[in-house]
This record gives structure tokens, C-alpha cells and sequence, in this order.
């Protein structure tokens, strides 16, 4: 994923901020589950997990998070 990708995104998304994280949690967890399409959280919630960061445009908003694969 490039800056310019995440940039660009976010401008679509038109959001105040945005950031990146690589987490070895999260891959692992993609590595277990390559079909998942959300992340199951200990309280319950859970965070949607995005194919590309372009399909931020088309992302549920009301979560403010996404994993992009």
C-alpha cells in the first residue's frame, strides 16, 4: 500500500486523518482465515477487512476502521 493510495482514500473519504498500522496479529489472523471479511474483537465489535485501499470508498463508514488485506 503506498502513501499516495492511503492519501487518496482518504480525501475520498473525506477524513480528518488516517493512518497505517502492520501488525503480525493481523496477518496472522489473515494467514488462519484468507476468507474472512471482518476481524472479531474481545468486545465484541468487529473490523471490517477490505481487499484493497481503494475499496475504502466503499467501506461501512459508521466503523471509523478497516483492515485493508
Amino acid at each position: 500500500m503506498s502513501a499516495i493510495g492511503l492519501a487518496c482514500a482518504a480525501l475520498n473519504l473525506q477524513g480528518q486523518a488516517a493512518m497505517t498500522v502492520n501488525s503480525r496479529v493481523i496477518k496472522v489472523f489473515l494467514g488462519w482465515s484468507p476468507d474472512a471479511v471482518d476481524v472479531p474483537l474481545m468486545n465484541g465489535l468487529r473490523v471490517q477487512i477490505l481487499p484493497t485501499i481503494e475499496d475504502l470508498s466503499r467501506a461501512r463508514k459508521h466503523q471509523f476502521a478497516a483492515f485493508v488485506a
